[in-house]
Formats: C-alpha cells, sequence, structure tokens
C-alpha cells in the first residue's frame, strides 16, 4: 500500500466520521432546551447583541444566530419574541420589598398638605378602629413639610384619642406621631432628645426625626413571621411584574431574616434575593460577622452585606454636611446617625469576615468621611473584593470622585430622587454645591461605577421610569430637564441596572448579562430601549419574565 494511498484513506475514514457525528447530533432530539429569539441586548461587551438564546434546565447554553442555534438544537422548545427585546434580568440593587408588603395594611398619605387631610384618610381606612388599635399610615413628603414647617399632632389627639397614631414620612426620616402613641411608648415632654420637635411652649408637637423614631415604634406590636412571609410574597410578585429578576433588599430585620430564609428553603421566592444585615441593630449585626456570610447555593437568597446608615436626608436637613444649608444657615438637625469610632471598627470587622460594607450616605461631608473611612482600612486588607458600596451618594465635594475611583467604591444611586427632589435641592445646597449633586454623569466620568435603583416603596420602582430619569432628567410629563449634563447613555443606564448590579452583589459571575454559562434570568420587553427614542423610554412595556429558565407567572 503506497504512502499516498495510506493519506488518502486516512482523510477518507476522518470525513466519513466526522459526517456520521454530524448526522447523529442532528438527529437529536432536544426537547430539554428552550430557545427564546427576538433582538436580544446582551450587555456583553463582546458581542452586545444576538439573535436568539438557548437554555437548558436554568443555565445559558448558547448565545448568537437565531437559524444557527435552531438548527444546532432540533427539537428544542420555541419561544418567539419577534418585535420584542430580550434582555438579561433587570436588578433593583436598593429595595425594601418588606416595608412595601407591609404597607399594604397602612393608610396611603402621599400627597397629603395638611394634617386634616391626612386625619380624613385615616377615618376613611379605619372607619371604627377598636380602642388601642395602632393607626398606621405612610406618605407625607417630609421634604414638602420641612420647608413649610412640620406637621403637629394636635387635631390627631382630638381626633383619635384612643388610639396610638403613627404617620411615616415618605422617605421613613420622619414620623407624626399623636399623644396616645407617646403615651404607648411612655414618652413625656421631659424626653431630652432634640429629634423630638417642639412647640414655642416646649412640648412636643408630635414630629420625630430619624434615629429617635424607633423609641416610639418599639412600641408598635411587631408582625408576625407569617405576616412578613406574605409582605415579601405580595412584594416579589409585584418586582416581577415590573420586570425584575433580583432585588437587594437593605436592612433586614431578624425577623424578616427568618422570613426570606424560610420562603427560600421551601422553594417560594419568585426572584432571587441579595440581603443586607440591618446594621442598625447592633446585636444582629454582631451575630452575622460571628457566623459568616450564607450563600445560597441556589442563588435565590443570598447574604453578605451589612447596611448601615451615616446620615439622615436633605429634604429634612439632617444629611451631614460640610457647611450649613443654603435655605437655612442656622439649622441643628444635620446630624451623624453612626458613632465614627464604631463605623470603622465595624467595616474593619466586616472585611476580616467577608462582609461587604454599604453605608448610607446623602451629606457631602458624610460621603467624604465614608470614603476616607473606606480608604483607611482597604489599606490594611490589600487585595480583598470588598465591592463597598455608598447608597445615595446625593452631594459630594469635588475631591469625592477621585478618592471613589482609586478605591473602588460604588455609588448606588437613584434616578428619581433626583426629580422627586428638584422643586427643593438647589435650595438646600445653593447654586455651587448643586453641581456637585445627583451627578450620575461626573461618577462615570470620574470612573466611578455606578449603579441604579429605586429605593422601592419610597420612589417609583418601574423601570421604564428608572431609565426615562435617568437619560432624560426630566419629569414624566414633560418640562425642562433638570441639569441635563448629568444624564446618562441608555448604554449607561442599562449597564447600571444589569450587569453592574450584579456585580455590586457579587452576582456579575451568574447573572447581569445574556452569556453562556450564566442563570438564564430576562426581562422581555416590547421595544428596545436602546433603538428608540429617548423621551419614549417610559412607554416601553413589560411582556415577561424569566427567572432560573422559567416564565415567572404573573
Amino acid at each position: 500500500m503506497s504512502r499516498l494511498y495510506q493519506v488518502a484513506l486516512a482523510l477518507l475514514l476522518t470525513f466519513s466520521m466526522i459526517a456520521c457525528d454530524n448526522n447523529i447530533d442532528k438527529s437529536r432530539n432536544f426537547s430539554d432546551v428552550t430557545i427564546l429569539y427576538g433582538d436580544v441586548v446582551t450587555m456583553n461587551d463582546n458581542t452586545p447583541s444576538a439573535e436568539a438564546v438557548a437554555i437548558k434546565d436554568n443555565k445559558i447554553i448558547a448565545v448568537g444566530n437565531k437559524r444557527e442555534i435552531i438548527d444546532d438544537y432540533p427539537g428544542a422548545r420555541l419561544a418567539d419574541f419577534t418585535g420584542k427585546t430580550i434582555l438579561p434580568g433587570f436588578i433593583d440593587s436598593h429595595t425594601h420589598i418588606v416595608n412595601m408588603g407591609l404597607e399594604k395594611i397602612k393608610v396611603d398619605l402621599s400627597d397629603t398638605k395638611t394634617v386634616a387631610e391626612m386625619i380624613n384618610r385615616v377615618k376613611e381606612y379605619y372607619p371604627n378602629p377598636k380602642p388601642g388599635q395602632w393607626l398606621l399610615g405612610k406618605g407625607w413628603d417630609e421634604a414638602v413639610w420641612a420647608t413649610i414647617g412640620y406637621p403637629d399632632k394636635m387635631l390627631l389627639d382630638e381626633a383619635f384619642p384612643d388610639n396610638p397614631v403613627h404617620l411615616e414620612a415618605l422617605h421613613t426620616f420622619a414620623s407624626l406621631f399623636n399623644q396616645k402613641a407617646f403615651e404607648a411608648a411612655e414618652i413625656s415632654d421631659d424626653i431630652e432628645d432634640k429629634n423630638f420637635l417642639r412647640r414655642e411652649d416646649g412640648t412636643l408637637s408630635g414630629t420625630v426625626l430619624d434615629k429617635a423614631q424607633e423609641i416610639v415604634r418599639d412600641a408598635i406590636p411587631k408582625p408576625t413571621i407569617q405576616q412578613l412571609k406574605t409582605a415579601i410574597l405580595t412584594s416579589t410578585d409585584i418586582m416581577a411584574k415590573a420586570g425584575l429578576t433580583a432585588v437587594h433588599e437593605a436592612n433586614v430585620s431578624r425577623d424578616s431574616m427568618t422570613a426570606f430564609e424560610q420562603l427560600a428553603a421551601e422553594g417560594k421566592l419568585p426572584i432571587r434575593i441579595y440581603g443586607m444585615v440591618d446594621g442598625v441593630d447592633p446585636v444582629l449585626t454582631r451575630e452575622w460577622l460571628e457566623m459568616g456570610p450564607k450563600i445560597d447555593k441556589n442563588n435565590f437568597y443570598t447574604v453578605r452585606s451589612i447596611k448601615v446608615f451615616y446620615d439622615g436626608s436633605l429634604g429634612s436637613r439632617t444629611a451631614l454636611m460640610q457647611d450649613g444649608y443654603s435655605d437655612d444657615p442656622e439649622a441643628n438637625n444635620k446630624i451623624m446617625t453612626l458613632d465614627k469610632v464604631y463605623f470603622d471598627q465595624l467595616v474593619t470587622d466586616a472585611a476580616e469576615r467577608g462582609f461587604q460594607m454599604i453605608v448610607h450616605a446623602i451629606g457631602d461631608k458624610a460621603n467624604d468621611e465614608v470614603v476616607d473611612s473606606y480608604a483607611a482600612i482597604l489599606k490594611n486588607h490589600p487585595g480583598y473584593d470588598h465591592r463597598y458600596r455608598i447608597e445615595h451618594a446625593q452631594v459630594v465635594l469635588p475631591s469625592f470622585y477621585q478618592k471613589a475611583a482609586q478605591n473602588n467604591i460604588i455609588a448606588s444611586m437613584e434616578p428619581a430622587h433626583a426629580l422627586d427632589d428638584s422643586a427643593w435641592a438647589k435650595a438646600r445646597v445653593g447654586p455651587e454645591r448643586i453641581h456637585n449633586a445627583y451627578a450620575w454623569k461626573n461618577m462615570l466620568d470620574n470612573n466611578v461605577k455606578l449603579i441604579f435603583n429605586s429605593d422601592l416603596p419610597a420612589a417609583t420602582w418601574r423601570i421604564q421610569d428608572i431609565m426615562y430619569y435617568a437619560v432624560n432628567r426630566r419629569k414624566l410629563d414633560g418640562g425642562e430637564p433638570w441639569y441635563p449634563d448629568q444624564a446618562v447613555s441608555i448604554k449607561d443606564a442599562l449597564k447600571a441596572m444589569t450587569i453592574d448590579s450584579a456585580y455590586a452583589g457579587f452576582m456579575d459571575d451568574t447573572t447581569g448579562s445574556i452569556e453562556a454559562g450564566k442563570l438564564a434570568d430576562f426581562t422581555i420587553l416590547d421595544q428596545n430601549p436602546v433603538k428608540i427614542d429617548p423621551l419614549r423610554l417610559n412607554d416601553i412595556n413589560v411582556v415577561e419574565v424569566w427567572v432560573d429558565g422559567k416564565k415567572v407567572e404573573f
């Protein structure tokens, strides 16, 4: 046998084997594979768009050309989204879904302008309350009332002499209580706390600010674990309908932690939860530091972060500012809610135990002190994958951006807050500081990683609204854009709501983009936000949501 003949025979056999293998592949039935096809936005910089996604079980196995993927998986189930857009599942990286669910039992006080209006709504909601029953409401805007003067409990005392009343403000930094509530909490006019506001005669007015609210709230009967589970499922259903596949839940309390854990163990969570230990509770925080992070192998409930408050809010003038408030230089309400020595020790302990730190900071001085603390502690923990976050970062000093970028600090911000606060924010901080307020574009231009979220239920959680605000910097009903130089591109907004939010929750290896090997979490929209007029972003509708390879049933 000649050498040439041997080579030819070998090549023939090889080609026969390849053809045989191809025949076998093509004859296989991939009934366990589902192919979704439409306009695919992957959020993967290497292949930003595609036509189809193949999934098996809960994982993505292929992304690419529609015809090729269908040919590669004969017999696969087909999900036709022609004319629709398939994106990685949207993530709301700062929520309070437990509060959202519990608020279903509270009176809605949004847009009330007087205490009389509040009372009318309470009476409509509780027409015949039993004596001693707590009457609960939420939604009056503390920023508006801080400008015109905080509410007084006098009319509440007259209207509800036999029932303790707690009316919480929209952003939770203030509450109005009546006298019966103070009595239930054993609070008298003798209390020495400046956050219990007073009338000119020195008696308590009923308005309480910031952490001092807890002194009174502790008297309110706590919800049961079952009530908390119901609240969570109510909210997660709303989140899924809104197009979200995951949320980062802020300040998870002890009982809420139990409720989440039980729901995860029962397989009842429809979307993914990234929990932040409530750092306001030092006992709970210490327990978690000793126990260490909880990483869920099913990726539905993970706890590896601690959230604390460093200051209050701009609206109530309790944010910690370098200089006084422009509209009230004598304001004496700016506070640091967290002792700095305790905070620095907490960040150190968290780093040693593998926890991410997440800190609420609104004022420019608060943000500066937090980033400086982060930087100092990171010097002693080189190489630590910290992913430290500052929640809100509403007003910053010009030096903040470079320090945050150098230390890989994540700015976690809410586009809705800027538009909600636009009526009074400039008055609070003045014409100079306002250029470093709600400064999304400044963050990106200075290489600070930026994530967008809602801080629900105090602000809109519709992903369409968040995209619209981020890109247009104008209200939904039109009008002039508010400091449009701080608007971002739609691609940057999408990154901030998908892959970068996944990174902020240590989930970027498994979610946040459409890539082979990642979990099959998708948000499907009726229009492509990258391709439409930015002023029409709010007109987009959610078509379907898929989590873990399954369509979420609404």
